[in-house]
């Protein structure tokens, strides 16, 4: 491993395409550089120009070049090969590549293997409808070079197929020591029936061109990095997906995904790195383990502690076909919740040999799993700090969709994420400042130490809690299995909201901090739990509201109100018991604001910037008023006639805010 400092250009992919470019040379000599995407493979001439990672664990900053005019021609036929030129030697079914330069591969190779050995060169490997099949080992073996490059030329199909083991000395059917960049326009398939699919020990670049890789372990795996600008890449994998594998350091071990279309379905991960992921663009269809299901997360063996949504601590699944809206004056807008999506509909292998050999060895895999990185089936996994700040990512989990052992931040981008357990999850701090974010399943929605929201649009279902913030280790992770979620112990423990637009379908509590709250901006709406166990709002210390709208429909058995530091006032009304479906309405003159439950409820809450104290307000259900009340200070609660909150504590909750009775109206 070269120790090199990685590549800083967030939002730069422009900048690093220009560098990294392939040049198409006329006969003449005169040269013209064009992007790798835009050169086609019968105009592409040329021969390569060395590069030297002397700064750097990113192949961005790599330049080569692509002459096929004076490409030595190597023809694969059967057990044998035949080259023209020099730089390459011929024993058997063994070719091996001894000096930098561009070599175009043709035919087929039906056992054997081609082994890069050019000590501190750059070796292009042209595969122009190249078929290797290597029956033990890798059909691609870079054992030395400073950069390989394997280009796939316009219009042909080519494939790679090995078998490695834990008994071979390569790992992967293209295995690589040294630096390995992918690209080309045409399309390569990569096959290992015992190991993984593509692997690089130092940095791998994936430029462009189809990919498809299908691997009994992990999909494609890097050491120091791994980054995607562009391709279409289809995995089926045993094990991870994705990942880069280097602990060394902060600056190796990483993931950055800056465009291109990937598919994966792995028995693991989908993409994981140990130290940092990053997605800036590109389209990202990840499913992982056995996907989501709502069945594995509704059994009530789910309910950590013996606190849950019922006494008996049993969840009931989300529907499906349930609202959340954005509730603004005047009334209310519609939202309906996705369906996890179908993992049939995801890529497979194009044999169906390969894809019981990858099953079954995948199944192996699982039973033999004793740490979490080989039971872990995360869709996104960051060891440090995961980021999204663009691109399209849906993700069907079964373990977290998207996780950080350290900080997470979403800036951007469309999510739309289905898993058994967290929707989002950072062990310290989650930053959310844009992006659309849909979470349609979930045990827990978002989960962090300490979680900061202050745009974008999230739209949250979950089974048990919406949003938890939680300073401490997490028994919730051990629902269906999963390992304990640990937090960092320097955490403040609080929620902030400060704007964009919240809606929480819970079964649990809707927003839970085991510290404090605090919001002052954004539009937030929660629906739920419809059990006394849990309640719309709980945090154990302090929740001042200064801002924003806030407006929830719940249970009455455990009431948590913002508390008397609040700026801004909030008005509670308890009724009797309302169904799913019923619509809750806080007028005060020509200011209206509605909610719609999603499940049966028996308190309503409402924190606008219209309300002020000695405000009058009505409460209404269905059209019908039930209540109204004078704004007093910074918590006012009503009483529908007949009605009164439940009488379960608070559980793990805090101090509640002040319920004068005011009276109501049948």
């Amino acid at each position: 491993m070269k120790k090199y400092q990685p590549w800083k250009g967030v939002g730069a992919v422009a900048a690093a395409l220009s560098l990294l470019t392939v040049l198409a040379l006329s006969g003449c000599g005169s040269s013209q550089t064009a992007s790798a995407s835009t050169v086609s493979a019968s105009s592409a001439q040329a021969e390569t120009t060395g590069y030297t990672a002397s700064e750097s664990v990113s192949l961005l900053n790599a330049a080569y070049q692509v002459n096929l005019q004076n490409a030595v021609k190597i023809t694969l036929s059967g057990n044998s090969a035949s080259a023209s030129g020099s730089g390459v030697s011929v024993s058997g079914s063994t070719v091996t590549i001894t000096a930098g330069g561009t070599y175009e591969f043709s035919g087929s190779l039906t056992d054997g293997t081609v082994v890069v050995s050019a000590k501190g060169q750059t070796v292009v490997l042209v595969l122009n409808g190249a078929s290797i099949t290597a029956s033990s080992g890798a059909a691609i073996d870079v054992q030395n070079a400073e950069l390989t490059v394997v280009y796939t030329v316009s219009g042909t199909d080519n494939t790679l197929t090995g078998y490695n083991t834990d008994a071979t000395d390569t790992n992967a059917a293209l295995y690589s020591k040294d630096n390995l960049i992918l690209d080309g326009e045409g399309s390569l398939t990569v096959t290992d029936t015992g190991n993984n699919g593509i692997q690089g020990k130092d940095s791998l670049a994936i430029l462009g061109g189809t990919l498809t890789v299908n691997a009994a372990n992990h999909g494609i795996k890097a050491n120091d990095s791994l980054e995607i600008t562009d391709g279409t890449i289809t995995i089926t994998s045993g094990g991870d997906g994705l990942k880069a594998a280097s602990t060394d350091s902060g600056d190796v071990g990483y993931v950055h995904i800056y465009g291109g279309s990937i598919t994966v379905t792995a028995a693991g991960d989908g993409i994981q790195a140990e130290s940092s992921l990053t997605v800036e663009g590109g389209t990202l269809d990840l499913t992982c383990g056995t996907g989501s299901s709502a069945s594995q997360i509704s059994s009530g063996s789910n309910t950590p502690m013996g606190f849950g949504n019922s006494s008996s601590g049993s969840f009931s699944a989300p529907d499906s076909n349930s609202g959340s809206s954005n509730m603004m004056p005047g009334g209310s807008s519609g939202f309906s919740g996705q369906t996890p999506p179908d993992a049939s509909t995801s890529a497979t292998p194009s044999s169906s040999a390969v894809t019981a050999t990858a099953t079954a060895t995948a199944t192996a895999y699982t039973a033999a799993a004793s740490t979490e990185d080989t039971t872990s089936t995360k869709g996104l996994k960051a060891g440090t700090m995961l980021t999204v700040s663009g691109g399209s990512i849906t993700v069907d989990s079964t373990d977290d969709a998207l996780h950080s052992n350290g900080d997470a931040l979403i800036a951007g981008g469309t999510l739309n994420l289905s898993t058994n357990d967290d929707g989002v999850h950072a062990d310290g701090t989650l930053t959310i400042t844009g992006s659309q974010l849909t979470i349609s399943l979930s045990y827990e929605g978002l989960e962090g130490a300490d979680i900061t929201i202050s745009g974008g649009t999230i739209d949250v279902t979950s089974t048990d809690d919406g949003v938890n913030v939680n300073g401490g280790g997490d028994s919730s992770g051990t629902m269906g299995g999963f390992r304990n979620d640990t937090f960092s112990s320097s955490a403040s423990c609080t929620l902030t909201i400060s704007g964009g637009t919240v809606n929480v379908s819970a079964s649990g509590d809707g927003l839970d901090s085991n510290g404090d709250m605090v919001i002052t901006g954004g539009v937030i709406t929660v629906k739920g739990p419809s059990s006394n166990g849990d309640g719309a709002l709980d945090y154990n210390n302090s929740f001042e509201i200064s801002g924003g709208v806030l407006i929830a429909a719940g249970s009455s058995g455990m009431i948590e109100n913002p508390t008397s530091g609040s700026s801004q006032c909030s008005l509670g009304a308890v009724l009797q018991s309302c169904s799913a479906g019923d619509t809750v309405t806080f007028t005060s003159g020509s200011t209206t604001y509605s909610i719609t439950a999603d499940k049966s409820f028996a308190y309503a809450l409402l924190s606008c910037p219209e309300m002020t104290s000695g405000s009058s307000w009505t409460v209404s259900v269905n059209g019908t008023e039930v209540a109204s009340g004078t704004v007093s200070g910074a918590m006012t609660t009503v009483n529908q006639s007949g009605a009164s909150a439940g009488t379960m504590g608070g559980g793990m909750g805090g101090q509640k805010g002040t319920m004068p009775s005011m009276g109501g109206r049948s």
